[in-house]
């Protein structure tokens, strides 16, 4: 194996403090990681592809709205993406099992981490997909694209183009973002005060 992709598919959150990766959970990827790579490989053949999109009128789901990938071939698989932060708890689960009924053996369930109309606390609708919609609605709206893409399959070629880069925003560490970031509010906050300071002073308010 000459490369590894790790994706965060940021799906859940049951609580703030498990965001964080702990050395035990570290430990324990490393361990899959060594037997998947142990593991004989497997041919897949696909023969069709589906894909549709619904946008939703949602306060916390982005204009992006829900799309699913569809493809069928040995096995059907789906690929569902939300544009949105993250899915409240539990909620991936029970969208998986919804698509797996619908005879699919394998179905993936991301969000795009897009902070539309997120809230500035975490109380206000739409941290949590479903915040604005029940969660049976949301389900529902998944099933529906899924059909919507199956309507679309079609043989299709495929290719895989892979773009490697570094970045590097507030650090290389996950602390020094942390640190940046709580920097980055103090900062806000004394301006905020200052303003409202040069307000009273000037007669503003």
């Amino acid at each position: 194996m000459t490369s590894l992709d790790l994706i965060d598919r940021h799906n859940t959150l049951c609580d703030q403090t498990s965001a964080q990766y702990t050395a035990d959970q570290v430990r324990i990827l490393t361990q899959m990681i060594d037997k998947a790579i142990s593991k004989p490989l497997t041919n897949f053949s696909i023969k069709s592809v589906g894909y549709a999109n619904r946008r939703l009128d949602a306060l916390d789901i982005a204009p992006g709205g829900i799309s699913a990938l569809v493809l069928n071939g040995d096995r059907k698989i789906a690929f569902i993406s939300i544009d949105a932060n993250n899915l409240s708890c539990g909620l991936n689960k029970k969208i998986e099992k919804a698509v797996k009924n619908m005879g699919y053996e394998f179905c993936e369930v991301t969000t795009t981490d897009n902070h539309w109309n997120s809230g500035i606390t975490r109380k206000e609708p739409g941290y949590y997909t479903g915040g604005s919609l029940s969660a049976n609605e949301l389900l529902e709206s998944v099933i529906k694209c899924v059909k919507q893409a199956e309507e679309t399959m079609s043989p299709a070629l495929y290719r895989k183009i892979a773009v490697v880069f570094k970045a590097s925003v507030f650090g290389t560490k996950l602390e020094e973002m942390y640190s940046a970031l709580s920097i980055g509010r103090k900062f806000i906050f004394i301006g905020l005060l200052f303003c409202l300071a040069a307000s009273l002073i000037l007669g503003l308010i």
